[in-house]
């Protein structure tokens, strides 16, 4: 029996639904998964590091299960963080548009009490002397 086969017999007997390839070649990857096509390719020549190589990605396909609750965790976060600086960033722009009305009124009534000389260079309201 090959090593692929006898890999292939540990998985379904482990009761995961995927498929061992043994393809000896240089890489610097030792194995890795392919989830749609659910395959766990293993690429050392050495058949013992072969091997170990399977138990790493077996262990990674077992602790998927767990990472996922993470990032469910961590997205559902970043969702409510993103709502929450999205309300409070639309509360600043309203101030923002309020307080420049305000400034405008308060500008406008200004330039019609005794006001002489308008705007400096500068933009800014000359002060009368």
């Amino acid at each position: 029996m090959s090593v692929e086969s006898k890999m292939n017999m540990l998985l379904e007997r482990l009761g995961l639904t995927y498929r061992a390839v043994w393809c000896p070649r240089d890489s610097a990857r030792h194995a890795e998964i392919d989830v749609e096509k659910r395959l766990i390719i293993i690429y050392d020549k050495d058949e013992f590091e072969a091997w170990i190589s399977l138990l790493h990605e077996v262990l990674e396909i077992r602790l998927h299960r767990i990472l996922n609750v993470y990032h469910g965790l961590i997205n559902k976060l970043i969702e409510f963080v993103n709502e929450q600086v999205y309300r409070e960033k639309e509360h600043v722009l309203e101030d923002c548009i309020r307080d420049f009305r305000l400034w405008n009124e308060l500008a406008q009534a200004a330039s019609s009490h005794n006001h002489k000389g308008g705007y400096g260079k500068n933009g800014r309201i000359k002060r009368e002397s």
